[in-house]
């Protein structure tokens, strides 16, 4: 991953809210928020989940993994100028 791509996918997926105590919160990265869209995708389809189900927990790792791997794809598209 490039690194401008790492710094975009370090970023923030919403704006921080800063407390009257100061504290602040910013969430999820837009790395995180993107791999958890395309891991919904990739479980919206039910013969992975069953596929997933029916063998072990090696599916479900591999479906994570690829769930990045998107995200890491969206965000080198992103950095382009």
């Amino acid at each position: 991953m490039t690194e401008k791509a790492k710094q975009l996918g370090n970023e923030t997926a919403y704006p921080i809210i800063e407390f009257a105590d100061s504290t602040n919160t910013c969430g999820v990265t837009k790395r995180e928020y993107f791999a958890g869209l395309a891991m919904q995708g990739l479980l919206s389809n039910c013969v992975t989940i069953v596929n997933a189900e029916a063998t072990d927990e090696g599916d479900f790792k591999a479906i994570s993994r690829d769930a990045v791997k998107f995200a890491d794809a969206m965000l080198e598209e992103l950095s382009k100028d």
